[in-house]
């Protein structure tokens, strides 16, 4: 029901973008279906056949294993179309960047995210 929801609220989404976006303005599908890989086939079909602009992978990163996670993103940006960008929703950390996808966020706050840092490969590294 849930995934239906976002299928119905991307269709509205993509026809107003399509009567009135302006120059520069980019609209994302999202992909949901959980830990369900036939569901995550079934939302990916339909949310690609909207041609969106780039893609989302939403429904990972709230509680689940990372082991099960990163398996899901894995399935889930194979079934993406290439050379869109590809973006993977509500992850917690810069180590949960999978290949294939052009950009994470976090839903949990850390300090890194403060003004005036940056994630790297060493401890925090900050500038003024």
């Amino acid at each position: 029901q849930a995934m239906e929801r976002t299928h119905r609220w991307a269709r509205r989404s993509k026809d107003a973008h399509e009567q009135g976006a302006g120059p520069g303005q980019y609209l994302f599908g999202i992909v949901q279906g959980g830990l369900h890989a036939d569901l995550r086939r079934e939302s990916a079909d339909f949310i690609t056949s909207l041609d969106f602009d780039g893609y989302a992978i939403g429904g990972l990163g709230v509680g689940e294993a990372k082991g099960p996670m990163y398996e899901m993103a894995e399935l889930t940006t194979g079934m993406l179309p290439a050379g869109r960008p590809r973006y993977l929703m509500g992850v917690g950390s810069p180590e949960d960047l999978v290949e294939g996808v052009a950009s994470i966020c976090s839903t949990a706050p850390f300090p890194r995210e403060l003004p005036g840092t940056a994630a790297c490969s060493r401890p925090r590294a900050g500038w003024t």
